[in-house]
C-alpha cells in the first residue's frame, strides 16, 4: 500500500493547501514542547534506572489541565513509559512580553513534576539513556521470563515491550512499522573505535568473557552500534518549539529563515555520545530517528 499512501498523502494536502491558501490574519502563536526521562537512582547500589511510572504521573499531572480553562501548564504522554512531554499552560504570542515568561514556566513544569515523585526519581533533561537496551535497565525490572525478540509489538533482541506507553497508539505504531518493513527496523550508528575498543555485542547484557566475535544480526553493519526498536529513537528526548503564523507568507518567511539556523542548532544542542552502553562516533541523535 505505500505508493497508494504516497499517492493520496500528496493528494490530500494540495486540497488542503488550496482550501487554506487565502486564509490569513489569524493571531501568531507559538511554544515549546519538553520532554523528560524520569529516571530511579539507587545511591547504594550506585544504579540509576529508567523508571517506568509516567503514565501514573501523567495521570496526575493533567488533571489541573482538565479542571482549569486557564491552566499553567500541560502534559502529553509520549513513546516511552518512562517519558514526559510538557508545554505551557497557554500558547505565547507575538508580545514582547510573553519571551519573559518562557523561562519560569520551564522551570515551573519541572517543580511541578517533581512533585510527583518518589524521593529516589529525577525528571532528566537528557536526549538518550545511556544504557538503554542493557541488563536489568528499568524498574521495574524487565521480565524474569522476557526472551529477546518474543515480545508482540517490538519484537527487539534488547528492549521489552513494558518500556512502550500503554496508550494503543504507541505500540500499535510499532507493530505497524515492523509489519509493513516484514521484519525489525535496523538502526545502526557508528561506534567509536580507539586502541582497545572491541566490536560492539548484541546482546541484552553485555558479555565480558567472550572469545569470539558474535554472530551479528542480518540487519547490523561493522564498526556499529546496532539497534533493532523504534524506542531507541522515539526513546530520545528534546526541545521542540511550534509555532502558528498568521498566513502561508509569514510560514515561508519563518521556515526559509530557520532553515538556516538548523546546522548551528544542531551543532550546539548535540548531547548523545552513548548508545546500548557503547561510545559512538557521534553525538547527535538524527541517525536514529531517520
Amino acid at each position: 500500500y505505500a505508493d497508494y499512501i504516497r499517492k493520496e498523502g500528496i493528494q490530500q494536502f494540495l486540497h488542503i493547501y488550496q482550501r487554506l491558501e487565502a486564509r490569513c490574519c489569524d493571531e501568531l502563536k507559538w511554544g515549546d514542547e519538553i520532554e523528560y526521562q524520569v529516571v530511579e537512582v539507587d545511591p547504594e547500589k550506585k544504579t540509576a534506572k529508567l523508571c517506568l511510572r509516567a503514565p501514573e504521573i501523567l495521570h496526575e499531572l493533567m488533571k489541573d489541565e482538565k479542571s482549569s480553562q486557564n491552566p499553567k501548564t500541560c502534559w502529553r504522554p509520549e513513546y516511552g513509559s518512562f517519558m514526559l512531554e510538557s508545554l505551557p499552560g497557554v500558547p505565547y504570542t507575538s508580545v514582547d512580553s510573553d519571551l519573559l515568561r518562557v523561562q519560569a514556566n520551564m522551570e515551573l513544569r519541572r517543580e511541578v513534576a517533581k512533585q510527583e515523585l518518589k524521593p529516589n526519581q529525577r525528571v532528566m533533561s537528557l536526549t538518550a539513556f545511556p544504557m538503554m537496551g542493557v541488563g536489568d535497565y528499568t524498574s521495574p525490572s524487565p521480565p524474569s521470563d522476557w526472551k529477546p525478540g518474543s515480545d508482540k509489538y517490538a519484537a527487539s533482541i534488547f528492549i521489552q515491550d513494558q518500556i512502550i506507553n500503554p496508550h494503543p497508539r504507541f505500540g500499535t505504531l510499532s507493530a505497524n512499522i515492523r509489519k509493513r518493513k516484514t521484519d525489525t527496523v535496523d538502526i545502526n550508528v557508528p561506534l567509536f573505535k580507539d586502541t582497545n575498543t572491541k566490536g560492539a555485542q548484541y546482546f541484552p547484557e553485555h558479555q565480558y568473557d567472550l572469545t569470539e566475535p558474535p554472530t551479528p544480526p542480518k540487519g547490523a553493519l561493522p564498526d556499529c552500534i546496532y539497534m533493532d526498536a523504534m524506542a531507541f529513537g522515539m526513546g530520545c528526548c528534546c526541545l521542540q518549539c511550534t509555532l502558528q503564523c498568521t498566513d502561508i507568507n509569514q510560514a515561508r518567511n519563518f521556515y526559509d529563515q530557520l532553515a538556516t539556523l538548523c546546522p548551528v542548532m544542531m551543532a550546539i544542542s548535540a548531547s548523545a555520545p552513548i548508545f546500548r552502553g557503547y561510545l559512538a562516533d557521534t553525538d547527535k541523535n538524527e541517525e536514529l530517528l531517520l
